[in-house]
């Protein structure tokens, strides 16, 4: 899959270890402008830049998930649940991360925030079939 970095502070998409069934994304953010990074509240939701772009194959979807260890420990996790990116997206990958916990979670910049898998996506034909079904009879 082809990848861009919209920032030059942006880290690459990268599998943790060779076991990983998923590639992580990293926080990319200003230190200067964050210097402790951006703490996000109990309750609150805050979208995370990525500094990275990417182009999905052609009948292919990037698919978007939450990290376990952030979910697990702290509660944390992606304010939309799973994030479908197809073959159309060009801009910046944004990471909605929700906090669910108790606690303010900190992202600084090279977090990893959320993992992506690449999955096939083939276009399929839309076909309206009534025959059998009440509700659309005539």
């Amino acid at each position: 899959m082809k990848f861009r970095k919209t920032d030059p502070r942006a880290l690459a998409p990268a599998y943790a270890t060779e076991r990983a069934a998923c590639f992580d994304f990293f926080a990319c953010i200003d230190a200067q402008a964050w210097p402790e990074g951006v703490a996000i509240a109990p309750g609150s939701t805050a979208a995370i830049g990525t500094g990275i772009a990417v182009q999905a194959p052609a009948g292919h979807a990037l698919m978007m998930y939450s990290r376990y260890g952030p979910g697990y420990k702290y509660g944390v996790r992606l304010a939309n649940a799973t994030s479908i990116i197809d073959a159309e997206c060009k801009w910046e990958i944004m990471v909605s991360l929700r906090n669910d916990g108790k606690q303010p979670f900190v992202v600084r910049h090279g977090d990893r925030i959320a993992q992506g898998m690449l999955i096939a996506a083939p276009p399929v034909a839309l076909e309206e079939e009534c025959s059998n079904w009440p509700a659309c009879a005539p």
